[in-house]
């Protein structure tokens, strides 16, 4: 059970789903390193996925905030007629 999340994930919650634009330095970057274009498309691609990644875990941390708020409503109202039912048997009989 190591692997839950403890708080909220602000960086994940802030993360604005657009990317960069390339870094286009132009030959400065490309005279000092020759994979720059297959370096940048990488770095795109990464972008993309963690873009993707990020949207879908938000949508489903929503879905789990609304499971759980549901859950705990309905036990609170199956907690309250139980209770109701309760106070009915203890009290006091009439004589």
């Amino acid at each position: 059970m190591g692997d839950l999340l403890a708080g909220t994930p602000e960086e994940m919650m802030a993360f604005t789903a657009e990317a960069p634009a390339a870094n286009d330095s132009g030959g400065a970057l490309q005279a000092k390193m020759e994979e720059s274009t297959a370096f940048q498309s990488a770095y795109q691609e990464a972008f993309g996925r963690l873009q993707s990644f990020v949207t879908e875990t938000n949508a489903r941390v929503g879905d789990h905030v609304a499971d759980a708020s549901n859950s705990g409503r309905s036990y609170l109202e199956t907690d309250e007629a139980s209770a109701s039912r309760l106070d009915v048997v203890d009290s006091p009989k009439p004589r």
